[in-house]
């Protein structure tokens, strides 16, 4: 259970990076919008950023993954 226990905080602090990163091209990508004037380079933030919540998504989910897979 202890090497099960390490693998889910690998993940979880991976999910948070990626969480993270995704915080950042959102907000970064309303600065560019509304501070900048730029609305026609909001994109270039927000659909990376869509990529990075998916994948955080996916990392999240980790513990259950794991917990449904022991339970087969």
């Amino acid at each position: 259970m202890d090497q099960n226990d390490k693998k889910i905080r690998k993940e979880l602090k991976l999910g948070g990076f990626f969480f993270g990163i995704f915080a950042f091209l959102i907000l970064f990508g309303i600065y560019v919008k509304r501070g900048l004037g730029h609305p026609e380079l909001m994109m270039m933030f927000h659909a990376p950023a869509a990529v990075f919540l998916v994948l955080a998504g996916r990392k999240f989910m980790t513990r259950l993954k794991m917990q449904y897979e022991s339970d087969e």
